[in-house]
């Protein structure tokens, strides 16, 4: 009598033999004594040989366009030592190995094989040659002003290839952002990598901003006093001029104005800086001034009353704007004169050769004077003044 895995035995179960389609243990029962009851048994074990095997194709490296050999192994396909792997494919036909290396794209197969059970399994992989970036749409931000470095350059998006991409600009390190920044006018080559290290290269041209220019002229040589009307040549129509700055303030009529008068003060730089639309130019030019003045101090006066040469002062030209101070002394060092932020050329403001009201006897007398230029400079002399009556 034969027992086993329900349903297990297929027909009946007491002959000498059972046909068994279930994997399992079984027993085999016979008597050999009725009378007695006495028994023995035997037991076999059905194994089940149908299990196919797992086949996986694990592609660790896929065909580039840097590198042409890809790489297939068996990845999680069964193991043992009953096992066999088998690679067919383009240019490879049962090649038993682990792995393999490919050069060709197409279709790859991996057939498993237990050699025990016959039993076997095919995985397929397919290598294909990567897909290059096509194209690529560019972005351009030119600069605000004609040579500056305010562009930029975005790259919006590339047909094709295999993310993610890096990109280069003129030939530069790679980088994942697809923004330039810093850009100059001028032509420029974008280069797109994809994951593939396949590239796409273009070339893009960033046009010129807004072109601003400002000229005011050659240098200037003036005498001290004289004046000239300065004028700023620009590139653009004045509507379109936000502002002009010129600059020193105090040798210019006006410093927001287009045509402000220069005045002739001092030796020194104008400069005028023009303002529009966020950019910014300036232009300068050198001014010279002859500091060409006249003073004279007589060294004689015959203060008499008789209504001639009666006084001393400070006689100058029109480049002087007054006199600081006039300070007289006698031979002995005592101050018997002295007038202060007085104006030129008017003798009656000067000495009348008297101290405290007594006129001085005929003597030379010392001067000390400082006189003041219309620039703001002033200017030290010093000497000596006779009496005759």
């Amino acid at each position: 009598h034969w027992e086993g895995p329900a349903g297990g035995i297929i027909g009946t179960a007491d002959s000498i033999s059972a046909v068994a389609n279930i994997p399992g243990e079984y027993y085999y029962l016979y008597a050999l004594d009725t009378l007695l009851g006495c028994e023995n048994y035997d037991s076999v074990f059905v194994s089940d040989l149908t299990v196919l095997p797992i086949a996986d194709i694990n592609i660790v490296e896929q065909i580039t366009c840097v590198d042409s050999d890809a790489l297939l192994d068996i990845g999680s396909s069964s193991t043992g030592q009953n096992i066999v792997y088998t690679w067919s494919g383009p240019g490879l036909n049962n090649i038993v190995s682990n792995s393999i290396e490919p050069t060709l794209p197409g279709q790859y197969y991996l057939d498993v094989v237990n050699e025990e059970t016959g039993c076997a399994a095919r995985d397929t992989a397919d290598l294909i040659l990567p897909m290059e970036p096509q194209d690529l749409l560019a972005d351009i931000s030119i600069p605000i002003c004609e040579g500056d470095t305010s562009g930029q350059i975005t790259i919006a998006n590339v047909t094709g290839g295999t993310p993610p991409y890096m990109y280069s600009l003129d030939g530069s390190l790679p980088q994942s952002s697809p923004v330039f920044t810093g850009i100059m006018a001028g032509n420029y080559t974008i280069a797109v990598v994809d994951a593939n290290g396949c590239t796409y290269s273009e070339q893009v041209s960033v046009a010129d901003g807004l072109a601003l220019s400002i000229n005011i002229g050659p240098d200037i040589d003036l005498v001290l006093g004289d004046s000239t009307v300065l004028s700023a040549d620009v590139s653009l129509p004045w509507s379109q001029i936000d502002s002009i700055v010129w600059t020193p303030m105090e040798v210019l009529s006006c410093t927001h104005c287009i045509s402000p008068t220069l005045y002739g003060l001092h030796s020194g730089v104008v400069t005028a800086t023009v303002y529009t639309a966020g950019c910014m130019d300036q232009d300068m030019l050198n001014v010279r001034v002859d500091i060409d003045y006249n003073i004279y101090i007589p060294n004689v006066f015959s203060p008499n009353d008789d209504g001639i040469n009666d006084h001393v002062t400070v006689f100058t030209d029109d480049k002087v704007r007054k006199i600081v101070y006039l300070e007289i002394f006698d031979r002995w060092g005592n101050q018997v004169f002295v007038a202060n932020n007085i104006l030129p050329n008017d003798p009656l403001l000067g000495w009348d050769g008297s101290f405290r009201g007594k006129k001085m006897n005929p003597a030379v007398f010392v001067y000390i004077a400082r006189v003041e230029l219309i620039n703001g400079d002033t200017v030290d002399r010093k000497g000596d003044i006779t009496i005759i009556r």
